[in-house]
């Protein structure tokens, strides 16, 4: 196993031993066996614990800050929650560069 998958691994359960609820809404999470994956075409379920990052990669033109303390900068969160963050935060970079270089559609 890659050591970046052993590292998710171990602080995912750090994390869902500290607080086991998603940081952006108040839904319980549920740890599942190590190695347990969906079944080929469905999607994780809703209280399955993602590593989010607190910082999105939009807000900071030179990167995160703290990468070097990565333990503060991840956090747990259900995939509806995660996946939304990601598209809203994309989505305002977009208008947010256009507006920067006057580039309207």
């Amino acid at each position: 196993m890659q050591t970046r998958q052993k590292y998710f691994r171990k602080r995912r359960k750090q994390l869902m031993e500290e607080h086991p609820f998603c940081s952006w809404c108040p839904k319980r999470l549920q740890m599942y066996p190590d190695g347990w994956r969906p079944k080929d075409g469905y999607s994780l379920p809703d209280d399955f614990p993602t590593i989010d990052h607190l910082y999105s990669r939009f807000w900071f033109w030179n990167g995160r800050p703290n990468v070097y303390q990565r333990e503060q900068t991840l956090v747990l969160s259900c995939p509806p929650c995660n996946q939304g963050r990601a598209k809203r935060d994309e989505q305002e970079h977009i208008w947010r560069h256009r507006w920067k270089t006057g580039s309207f559609p």
